[in-house]
């Protein structure tokens, strides 16, 4: 409260934060999604612009289209982040072998991109399990409140494993650091859905932690691919 005296009067802590109207917001956000689909032209490929374009596509409808719906609101953001490694290596690709190159993408960045998508798919579930009480008070239709927090903490675990094998089976190794990154991080990663499954999505504190934990088990996934 003293460093706050200290404050001059226009900037104090307890001061209200200035929200602007929702048109204002509105308008800018329209602006702002329509200068991306103007410089989309410039970026090279045509399958790095159709990634642009879906992923904006798909966060400009989400709000009010996609996130009612109940599967694909998880979908969508796994896609957006899914794309990300794709959308780059493919741009890449045009600018130094041509627009022939994206004919034929490396195995591994189809692998990538696949586990990428089913990791934040499940972990978009999971997060959920803990959004369950005030999702459902919005009437906001997420896996958790339309069937239970126990199939949503199931529905990860899946999401997981399926990921885990995307990132293991795979034809070759080109060393044991790629194999000792990857089989670390499914370990980590299903140790952590276990946990939410063992508690049937319902101890807060464990799904936090598969939320916060899955972010290194990316961290090594993606590694093992280099």
């Amino acid at each position: 409260r003293k460093s706050n005296d200290l404050l001059p009067i226009n900037i104090r802590l307890d001061t209200p934060p200035v929200t602007p109207p929702p048109r204002v917001v509105k308008r800018a956000a329209s602006f702002l999604y329509a200068l991306l689909l103007l410089t989309v032209t410039v970026v090279p490929g045509s399958l790095a612009r159709l990634c642009v374009v879906s992923a904006t596509m798909t966060t400009f409808l989400y709000t009010e289209h996609l996130k009612p719906l109940t599967w694909i609101k998880n979908m969508s953001c796994a896609l957006i982040i899914g794309l990300a490694p794709l959308t780059s290596a493919a741009a890449t690709l045009d600018l130094l072998l041509g627009s022939a190159s994206t004919m034929k993408l490396p195995p591994a960045l189809i692998r990538v991109t696949l586990m990428l998508f089913l990791s934040f798919w499940g972990r978009e579930l999971t997060m959920d399990i803990n959004d369950a009480p005030e999702d459902d008070a919005n009437s906001i239709p997420t896996v958790p409140v339309v069937y239970s927090r126990k199939f949503a903490s199931r529905a990860a675990a899946g999401l997981a494993m399926a990921a885990a094998s995307v990132s293991l089976l795979r034809l070759s190794y080109t060393g044991w650091r790629q194999f000792l990154l990857s089989v670390t991080g499914c370990a980590w990663h299903l140790w952590h859905a276990w946990g939410v499954v063992k508690s049937q999505g319902e101890d807060s504190e464990i799904v936090e932690h598969a939320v916060e934990g899955g972010k290194l088990s990316v961290l090594l996934w993606m590694a093992s691919f280099l």
